[in-house]
């Protein structure tokens, strides 16, 4: 006799595997590529030139053309690591992103972008 004989009737008592959760794959067009072309800038060297732009409008009191410089910034930067996989140049560009918004929203008068 064993107990690998008799037939299981407590169905309850018995575990299933369950596989891991998979995360479905992201709408087409929305999909990150995932290898670099030869020669393409980076994510934080385009960053840091759009920075550059950004301080330029600033200096220049061109609060149109910073608004949308920094519109572009700030969706480059989504692109950025987080936490302690941030890198000191990263979180340079982003203290300067922020530096330059606040200078615009400032210069525009509009205060409503602190709150």
């Amino acid at each position: 006799w064993s107990p690998k004989s008799q037939p299981d009737t407590d169905k309850s008592s018995r575990r299933r595997a369950r596989k891991p959760a998979q995360t479905p794959p992201p709408p087409p067009g929305l999909a990150r590529p995932s290898h670099r072309t030869p020669g393409a800038m980076s994510t934080l060297d385009a960053a840091t030139a759009a920075l550059a732009d950004l301080n330029a409008k600033v200096q220049a009191g061109d609060l149109g053309g910073g608004k949308t410089a920094l519109a572009g910034l700030k969706i480059a930067m989504l692109d950025f690591p987080s936490g302690p996989r941030a890198t000191p140049a990263h979180l340079s560009v982003a203290a300067g992103a922020l530096e330059c918004g606040v200078l615009l929203s400032v210069a525009d008068g509009d205060l409503d972008a602190f709150a």
